[in-house]
């Protein structure tokens, strides 16, 4: 199961990549090979708990630009 975590993490993490400020673009086209790979042969519960683990970690790294975006419109409002 400890695999599985990690390969559904990494996915996540290739996600995150494809994305400014690292812009690996070609990362989008298998982003997801790690996943699936994780999710072969396990229970449905097994499966949920890595795809949460791929999608919190590609949501939380990507919170990156809301910071800078809610700080310059809270600038240009005052």
């Amino acid at each position: 199961m400890l695999l599985s975590v990690i390969l559904s993490v990494t996915s996540g993490v290739l996600y995150y990549l494809s994305f400014p400020p690292a812009s690996l673009n070609f990362l989008i086209w298998i982003f997801l090979i790690p996943a699936l790979y994780a999710l072969d042969g396990k229970s449905v519960k097994q499966k949920i708990f890595c795809g949460f683990a791929a999608g919190i970690t590609g949501f939380v790294l990507n919170l990156y630009c809301l910071y800078p975006t809610v700080r310059q419109a809270g600038e240009s409002a005052a």
